[in-house]
Formats: C-alpha cells, structure tokens, sequence
C-alpha cells in the first residue's frame, strides 16, 4: 500500500504531500522526511539520482527525481509504502501521478525554497492523485485489502 507522497523541491523544502491514510507513523514526520530527501542530495545527488529505495521495516520510502524543462528546478518525490510492494509498481504509479499534476506541482513551486499552496491547488492535486492510485490497487497488493471497492 502507498501510504504518503511527498514532493521536495532541490532546496528541501515540502511542495505538496498526499496521504492515503492518517498514519501516526508518517504524519508527525514529514517534515524530517523532507530534511532526509535534502541531506540525501546534499550527501550526493547519485545515491538518488535514479529510483532507489530504502527499508526501514515497517515503511519503505521510494525516491524518484524529476527534473523540469522549463527551468533548472529539480523535484524529488518520495513515495512511502509497505516494503513489500514491488519497487516497478510503485514507480509507474507515481510517473503517472507525476504526468497528471507536473503543471500544477510548477505552480506550487515556481522556484527552490518558495511554496504557493492554496487549499484549491491541494484539493485539486490530492483528487488526481487519489484518482491514479485508484487504479493501481490491483498492482500494489495491499491496496486490494483497503476499503475501496472494485
């Protein structure tokens, strides 16, 4: 099950976070989360340059780069979710949710360290993303164990 994703711009800084679940476990430590995303690319932008994975047990945090075109903007997004969801599924549901909110996650960003969000923009974004995770519970098998039905 995908629990939480985070999107960090370069500099550290939280852009948006989606939460499938309220999750003790998680919603006290996003921002920690974010300040590992920013200590990880401070450390050496290769240990996350490609889709890499990290278990910690219970959670697992998958991260993903993404750069932009339009400008030198790089974001990194984190999906947190059980260590046993295979990491192939999990990276194609979060390029999917990446293609359908990229523009808005640009807006929310428009440049590192400086965050826009307006309630609109994150109910906007959280409804695209729910949509997409929707339809990969088939994929990730505890998402077909949730209480949302087929």
């Amino acid at each position: 099950m995908i629990y939480s994703i985070l999107f960090v711009d370069s500099g550290g800084i939280l852009v948006h976070s989606w939460e499938r679940v309220e999750l003790e476990k998680i919603t006290d430590k996003k921002p920690f989360i974010a300040s590992l995303i920013k200590a990880l690319m401070d450390f050496g932008g290769e240990v996350i340059a490609t889709p890499q994975r990290v278990d910690f047990g219970e959670l697992a945090m998958t991260f993903f780069p993404l750069k932009t075109e339009k400008r030198d903007l790089y974001l990194w997004i984190t999906a947190i979710s059980d260590p046993d969801d295979p990491k192939t599924a999990t990276k194609e549901c979060v390029d999917e949710i990446t293609a359908e909110i990229k523009d808005l996650l640009l807006a929310m960003a428009p440049s590192d360290g400086f965050v826009f969000e307006s309630k609109e923009l994150t109910d906007y974004a959280n409804k695209k993303i729910d949509a997409v995770v929707k339809t990969y519970r088939k994929r990730l098998e505890e998402i077909r164990t949730s209480p949302i039905k087929s």
